[in-house]
C-alpha cells in the first residue's frame, strides 16, 4: 500500500511531513519554512525519512530561512531518499547549518542505502558552523547510494 501526499502553497514549521512519501509519493511545491530545524534529524519541509523505502519525495521551489541544527536539513530532514528517491528542484535555504551533520538543503544520509538525493538549481547562503555539516548535503549522504547537486552552490 502507498499513500500520496501533496502540500501547496502552505508554510510547515520545526519537523515538517515526517516520512512523507514512505513507500509512496509526496510533492510540495510553492511551499516556505521560517523557523529552525531544533530537533534532531528533522527538515524545514520534509521531516526524516521523506522518499525512504522505495518512495518518492520532491521539493519544488521551496526554501528554508531558519538556523538548522542537528542531523537536519532546511528542506528534507536526516535519510531523506533512504532506500528510495528525494529530489530538490529550485531551492534554497538562508540558515546556518549549526549542529554536526546538517545540511542547508538536505540532512545527513541523504540518498544512502541504495537510495537517491538530487539537488539541481539549489542555493545555501547561511555559515556552516560545526563538524560534517555542508551547504546543500550534511554528512553521509550518498552513502552506499548516490547524492548529486547539479548547478548548485
Amino acid at each position: 500500500m502507498s499513500a500520496v501526499a501533496l502540500v501547496l502553497g502552505s508554510e510547515e514549521r520545526r519537523e515538517g511531513l515526517r516520512r512523507a512519501g514512505y513507500n509512496g509519493q509526496a510533492s510540495a511545491i510553492n511551499c516556505y519554512s521560517t523557523g529552525s530545524t531544533i530537533n534532531n534529524n528533522s527538515g524545514g519541509i520534509f521531516g526524516a525519512g521523506a522518499g525512504s523505502n522505495n518512495g518518492i519525495a520532491s521539493a519544488i521551489n521551496r526554501y528554508s530561512t531558519g538556523d538548522i541544527t542537528r542531523s537536519s536539513g532546511g528542506i528534507f530532514g536526516s535519510i531523506a531518499g533512504y532506500n528510495g528517491q528525494a529530489s530538490a528542484i529550485n531551492c534554497y535555504s538562508t540558515g546556518s547549518t549549526i549542529n554536526n551533520n546538517s545540511g542547508g538543503i538536505f540532512g545527513a544520509g541523504a540518498g544512502s542505502n541504495n537510495g537517491k538525493a538530487t539537488a539541481t538549481n539549489c542555493y545555501s547562503t547561511g555559515s556552516t558552523i560545526n563538524n560534517n555539516s555542508g551547504g546543500i548535503f550534511g554528512s553521509y549522504a550518498g552513502n552506499n547510494g548516490k547524492a548529486t547537486a547539479t548547478n548548485c552552490y
